[in-house]
């Protein structure tokens, strides 16, 4: 039977609450990622403990009650968050998010029956082993993604639960179990009821897997629930939302620019403004999204005189992301910008005003003023960039 590894800090953590007497069970992703021989840095531990108890024995951590209603806390094993929650069972979930009241319970698969999919619904105890009454490792092992029990009561209880049923079949490669698919896209219209923060983190993480491409496409429709700018991509043959899943899985997996790779030719910048506010992205970054999709009919050629206003504009970093999400479809054109721009950068041609060797107050002493002096730091840094003309003070003069 497999043994499982836990960090030192979190072994001395249970046997503190062992030798109190209350048994302690590793459970969760920790346990699944390690069985698909994936790293994970979360470690959530259920216990017979109740909360007060929890605190008492383990009176010398620091705790953070992060979940304290719930029956959850945050320990710091050695400077390791872990997780560590009293078995419970449910009650009803009026608002779709979280259960009106718990019942603690003293058993692990009582506590295991509540959560959302099989193979999260795995335990181990030294003593015991693997505690797996929900078929977890055979679904694994399929490569299925699964609700525990009748899906649709899995999902009417907590609507999170839908989008992180497509996110874990994007991030493991696996599918979703038939009739949890169609509970999930039955119950699609649940999804308003979670917070714009939390569906921002699925679809962040759904747009970061392995599998972004193919749930992409197969979930479009349950997507559109969350982002209705993809109605625009949707319209017609569909040939627009199969080229906004390609590039944004085609980028690399950062969470920002896949974003703005996949809303990229979505129906204007003021309507992926709109989805990146309501998914509250912070300020900067919804920024970055917008400028990118402003630049998205923006020509570029593998010359001087389009490479440097388009890098002036929109800044070396914003420059590099949209060669990136262009060279999905065009990579031979977008490598020879690049070789165009690094040879530009080599002979000292790409540059920003300050770069310059000179600046304002040398052209106050010939004599310019006002607004003159801005328009003319400008054309020089045009000539310099785009015409050759050497950056020495007295050639700029």
């Amino acid at each position: 039977m497999t043994d499982l590894p836990l960090p030192a800090p979190v072994r001395s953590l249970i046997r503190r609450l062992e030798d109190a007497g209350y048994p302690v069970y590793a459970v969760g992703g920790y346990l699944r990622d390690f069985l698909l021989g994936l790293k994970t840095h979360d470690i959530d531990l259920a216990t017979a403990a109740r909360p007060e108890e929890t605190v008492g024995v383990l009176a010398d951590y620091r705790i953070i009650p992060t979940g304290l209603q719930h029956g959850t806390l945050t320990v710091l094993a050695e400077g390791l968050p872990v997780e560590v929650t009293t078995f419970r069972q449910d009650g009803s979930y009026s608002d779709h998010r979280r259960p009106d009241r718990v019942r603690f319970t003293s058993s692990i698969r009582e506590d295991l029956s509540r959560r959302d999919f099989t193979i999260n619904a795995m335990a181990w105890r030294r003593e015991e082993g693997w505690i797996d009454p929900w078929g977890g490792r055979p679904d694994l092992e399929s490569r299925i993604v699964r609700a525990v029990g009748d899906p649709v009561i899995c999902f009417r209880e907590e609507a999170l639960r839908i989008l992180r049923a497509v996110r874990l079949s994007s991030e493991l490669g696996f599918r979703i179990e038939e009739e949890t698919e169609k509970a999930l896209m039955s119950g699609r219209e649940l999804l308003v009821h979670v917070a714009s923060e939390r569906v921002r983190m699925e679809v962040e993480r759904l747009l970061g897997g392995r599998d972004a491409e193919r749930v992409l496409l197969e979930f479009d429709v349950l997507l559109k629930t969350v982002l209705p700018e993809l109605a625009f991509l949707l319209q017609g043959d569909g040939q627009l939302y199969r080229r906004a899943a390609k590039r944004a899985a085609g980028v690399r997996p950062d969470p920002v620019l896949r974003f703005a790779a996949f809303l990229h030719e979505a129906e204007s910048p003021e309507a992926v403004q709109e989805a990146a506010r309501r998914l509250r992205f912070s300020r900067s970054d919804t920024a970055r999204i917008v400028r990118l999709t402003r630049a998205g009919d923006l020509e570029l050629e593998a010359k001087a005189e389009s490479i440097w206003p388009a890098w002036q504009s929109l800044g070396e970093r914003l420059f590099s992301d949209l060669l990136e999400l262009r060279s999905v479809f065009d990579r031979a054109g977008v490598e020879k910008i690049q070789k165009e721009a690094r040879d530009l950068s080599d002979r000292g041609r790409l540059l920003q005003l300050s770069d310059l060797a000179l600046d304002g107050h040398d052209l106050q002493k010939q004599g310019y003023r006002g607004s003159r002096i801005g328009r003319l730091l400008q054309e020089l840094l045009r000539r310099v960039c785009e015409e050759s003309l050497p950056n020495q003070k007295e050639r700029l003069l």
